[in-house]
């Protein structure tokens, strides 16, 4: 609730589970409700996008990437339906390794939900959402 009020109920965001509590920046400590929250350590797994989630008069190309560790390989599992990413029985399902670019052209409303877990067990969900020409 307190993100909720704090955001806004339909703002997009992506929460870490680090130590058993939910924080939305895994590498700053924050707080929920006045608890502060530990950190997530620098091993962890994080995905970047090259285009910030927003507004855009037209087509454009963006690259997700896994920015995890160097060294440790991440499978990103990914969606364009709004479906969950994570669900190994999703056939909508798609993954690749390390990054991929995406061409986001037609007017109207864009996401890329992804699921990445690197080979040591570190995992993240992200989400990514654009808009193409104004509101419709």
């Amino acid at each position: 609730m307190s993100l909720g009020q704090q955001l806004g109920f339909n703002a997009i965001i992506t929460l870490y589970l680090v130590d058993g509590k939910w924080v939305r920046n895994p590498e700053v400590p924050s707080t929920i409700a006045g608890q502060p929250l530990t950190a997530l350590p620098a091993r962890g797994t994080f995905l970047t996008a090259d285009k910030a989630s927003g507004e855009y008069a037209g087509a454009f190309d963006v690259t997700i990437a896994h920015a995890g560790t160097t060294g440790r390989h991440a499978k990103i599992y990914y969606t364009q339906d709004g479906s969950d990413p994570s669900d190994s029985n999703n056939k909508k399902r798609a993954s690749f390794d390390a990054k991929k670019t995406f061409n986001v052209v037609d007017n109207g409303h864009h996401s890329i939900l992804c699921y990445a877990q690197d080979s040591i067990g570190h995992w993240v969900f992200e989400s990514f959402a654009w808009t193409i020409g104004g509101q419709q």
